[in-house]
């Protein structure tokens, strides 16, 4: 077969044969096998078609209407349009399928736990290091100015030696550093010294104190006891 060549930029709109040609490929089926609706509605205008949205809008405003006419046709024709409560489908994947999935994800999840985790130790060990490397650094600055004033006291710049007696100060007043032993004690009774003998002894106040006595009426004896006595 040679088929007819059209010359570009020809257009051919041959409406008789177009429409006979399509009488021929229609089949005529019920509308409930085919479910093909054509609504109404309102042409875009030509200024709008190259606008995205409102192009989009018209769109969904068919296919809405389509849907409305469609149900309308589907309930007149007594067809259920939902889903019974009671309905299973079957699964697109197996349950052996979604097995694997889900262990799959649980053991990536596994896995980014311990990242973390690795990467909150890592970050507390630097923490630390530098930590240390502070007070590494605060000890030998402290040697440096310890040797600078006993390198002057040699010199005879410092008379005094006072400077050996320094201790750290706290709002002007030396702080005494508190031994492990004091610490415990004062984490478990509250406080790290003070008068511990004698503390819950009375005194003549607490002796004579009777506001917590509450006097009670005698329980009487059971009748077998008085026949005893008797």
């Amino acid at each position: 077969m040679n088929p007819v060549q059209i010359k570009p930029g020809l257009m051919i709109n041959n409406k008789a044969a177009i429409s006979r040609k399509l009488k021929e490929i229609k089949l005529d089926y019920d509308w409930i096998e085919t479910l093909v609706t054509n609504p109404a509605s309102e042409t875009l205008p030509d200024d709008q078609v190259d606008h995205d949205f409102n192009r989009e809008m018209h769109f969904y405003r068919q296919a809405q209407a389509s849907v409305l006419e469609s149900l309308k046709r589907l309930h007149s024709l007594n067809v259920p349009t939902k889903r019974p409560d009671d309905y299973f489908a079957e699964m697109a994947k197996s349950d052996q399928h979604m097995l694997k999935v889900k262990k799959a994800l649980a053991e990536r999840e596994a896995v980014l736990g311990k990242i973390e985790k690795f990467k909150k130790l890592r970050k507390e060990k630097t923490m630390a290091k530098m930590k240390q490397k502070q007070v590494k650094v605060s000890k030998i600055h402290e040697r440096k100015e310890l040797a600078k004033k006993v390198a002057n006291y040699q010199k005879g710049k410092d008379k005094s030696l006072d400077f050996l007696n320094d201790k750290p100060k706290k709002d002007g007043k030396p702080v005494k550093k508190m031994t492990k032993k004091a610490l415990h004690k004062k984490k478990v009774y509250g406080r790290a010294g003070g008068q511990k003998k004698r503390s819950k002894y009375n005194t003549a106040e607490s002796a004579a104190d009777v506001s917590h006595f509450k006097k009670g009426k005698p329980k009487a004896k059971p009748k077998s006891a008085r026949n005893r006595k008797r």
